[in-house]
């Protein structure tokens, strides 16, 4: 082989290890260690179970404050506060809806309504 084909090749061959070397750089770098103790901190956060704390009051048994470790139904948070009283007004509560952190449930007994519609009527024949 001739000495300019030789040289060539090895212009060649380190130029190729050249653009080998930016890519590894560019696309195949490893992950910084901050990154890997991020996600494995988020993962660890994502096991964790949730903590709900909800406010139960009115017509229930037992009103309280109760923690919950998973997304639990209003129907629920009111069954575990000892269920509703007779005189519960459900048509004022979405029993269906999912609690979160830091809710008031307040479920409205038949005579607030009827005290609150009264209330709404005298402040309107005073206008």
């Amino acid at each position: 082989m001739s000495d300019k084909i030789k040289n060539s090749l090895i212009v060649l061959v380190i130029f190729l290890l050249g653009c080998s070397f930016i890519l590894y750089q560019r696309y195949i770098k490893p992950l910084p260690d901050e990154w890997i103790e991020v996600q494995l901190h988020a993962q660890e956060k994502a096991q964790k179970p949730l903590e709900i704390v909800v406010h139960v009051s009115g017509a229930v048994r037992s009103p309280g404050i109760y923690t919950y470790s998973s997304p639990k139904r209003v129907i629920e948070a009111i069954k575990v506060a000892g269920g509703l009283q007779s005189n519960a007004n459900t048509d004022r509560v979405n029993l269906a809806k999912f609690i979160y952190d830091g809710q008031h449930i307040h479920v409205p007994f038949k005579k607030e309504e009827k005290k609150r519609k009264r209330s709404l009527n005298h402040k309107k024949r005073k206008k």
